[in-house]
Formats: C-alpha cells, sequence, structure tokens
C-alpha cells in the first residue's frame, strides 16, 4: 500500500480497537499488540509521506511495506490454525471421546470466581463430562501472583456447583503455563488413557499442540470465546505464542 492516507486509516483503527482493551487484564496483552501495530502504521505513514523529498524515508517505508506484508500473511496463517475446529461447540456428543479430559487453568477474579473465559471452560468441561459417564477431568492451574486462589480450586468449585461429581475431578494446582499445566497433569495419568484438552476456541490449536509434543495425542475441546469484544484482542495474543512456538521448533 502507497497510499499515506491507507496507512493512517490502518493506524486509527488499530488505536480504536486496541485502546479499550488495554483497560481489560483478560485482553490487554492484544491490546497492547494492536496499539503496537498502530504505531507502526504511523510510522510507515510518516515514511510514506517523507519519501519524496528524504531517501532514507523511501528505503524505509519499502522495508515496511514487506514487514507489514509478511505480517498479514503469517496473522493469517496462524489464523487458520486456530479456527481449525472440527465440531460443533454446542454439541458436546460429538466432542472426542477422552478417559481424562485436561481443562486448561485461566485468571481467576479477585473475589475468587473463575473469569469468564474459565467459566466457559468449566461449562465445556461439565458438557463434555456428561455426555461421558466414564471420564474424569484434571483441572490444571496454580495460582498467580494476582489471584485469591488456585485456578484449579476456583474450577472444582464453580463446576460442582453447576452439577459435575467432585469425586470425576482432579486437581493440579502448581502449574503457572500451559506448557506446565500438561506437563504436571501428564504425571497424573494412568498410563495408556486416552487424553483431550480443554480450553477456549481460540487457545484450542496450541494447546493441541502442546498436547501432542507430550506424547498425548491432539484431542481437544473448544469452549467459546466469552466476550464477542475480545475476538481481536486474544488472537493477537495467540499469534505471537504460536509465532514464538514455531520460531523455538516446538510447533
Amino acid at each position: 500500500m502507497k497510499n499515506a492516507k491507507g496507512w493512517i486509516g490502518l493506524a486509527v483503527l488499530f488505536a480504536v480497537i486496541g485502546a479499550p482493551q488495554l483497560f481489560w487484564k483478560p485482553s490487554r496483552f492484544g491490546g497492547i499488540f494492536l496499539i503496537a501495530l498502530a504505531a507502526g502504521c504511523t510510522g510507515e505513514w510518516l515514511m510514506v509521506r517523507g519519501r519524496e523529498k528524504y531517501r532514507v524515508c523511501r528505503v524505509l517505508a519499502r522495508v515496511g511495506q514487506v514487514l507489514f506484508s509478511l505480517f498479514v500473511l503469517s496473522f493469517a496463517l496462524v489464523q487458520i490454525c486456530i479456527i481449525g475446529v472440527h465440531f460443533e461447540e454446542n454439541d458436546p456428543a460429538a466432542a472426542p471421546k477422552a478417559d481424562y479430559y485436561l481443562t486448561l487453568g485461566a485468571l481467576v477474579n479477585p473475589d475468587g470466581q473463575p473469569s469468564a473465559a474459565l467459566a466457559a471452560r468449566c461449562d465445556a468441561a461439565i458438557s463434555v463430562l456428561n455426555a461421558n459417564q466414564e471420564s474424569r477431568a484434571i483441572l490444571c492451574g496454580g495460582q498467580g501472583g494476582d489471584e485469591p486462589r488456585t485456578e484449579a480450586e476456583a474450577m472444582r468449585d464453580y463446576m460442582t456447583a453447576h452439577g459435575a461429581d467432585p469425586a470425576r475431578l482432579i486437581l493440579e494446582d502448581t502449574s503457572s503455563t500451559t506448557i506446565e499445566n500438561i506437563a504436571n497433569a501428564k504425571k497424573l495419568l494412568p498410563e495408556g488413557a486416552a487424553v483431550a484438552v480443554i480450553t477456549n476456541d481460540y487457545h484450542l490449536a496450541r494447546a493441541r499442540r502442546l498436547l501432542a509434543h507430550a506424547g498425548l495425542g491432539d484431542a481437544g475441546v473448544p469452549a467459546k470465546t466469552p466476550h464477542p469484544s475480545q475476538w481481536a484482542a486474544v488472537r493477537c495474543r495467540e499469534y505471537c505464542s504460536i509465532m514464538g512456538l514455531m520460531l523455538t521448533g516446538r510447533w
């Protein structure tokens, strides 16, 4: 894109979408990412405006256009991975059958209740447990520095309050990342158990890949993105995380 107005238009768009996300912790990282894109597009706007007068602006404008094109291509490919869910979220009977469902942790609110994202994961776990009466769930997640309790405990209490049998819930309450969630849960599994991972739809592609790297297959159950306003921010975060896995050879 060689039109300066196009770049400033993109900058405004990214800023408008990203700025409100900065004030909401679950989507703050995505907001920062979008604001960074806005800053980059603003820089490209300045370079395009100055390219006729300054050679350095002309060179930097070309470099910026190439980098932005690569970003758009890689972002699109990552989103294809994220969207690649193979069954309807509202149909738990269509979910992969498993002996154990690894339900990944997310933020616990200051009042000790699961955040909307975590509650969505718990709801998905309850649905698949009801559809698979012999299965159990491993609830994964320790206590973050700004959380009043462990994520696993919050999940257990939420799920039992919504009808889950506590005898079918196993707590893994020491992990702090998705990689640790899966690694620690693996230690609780009997040999040869069939496993599936439960997490929000935007996080599922990465979780399934890490599950496969742990030697546990790649079955996954998606929970919905809880707030439509989060859609862009959480997918920007996943883009960074998945690219990190690719660059470190873990994808």
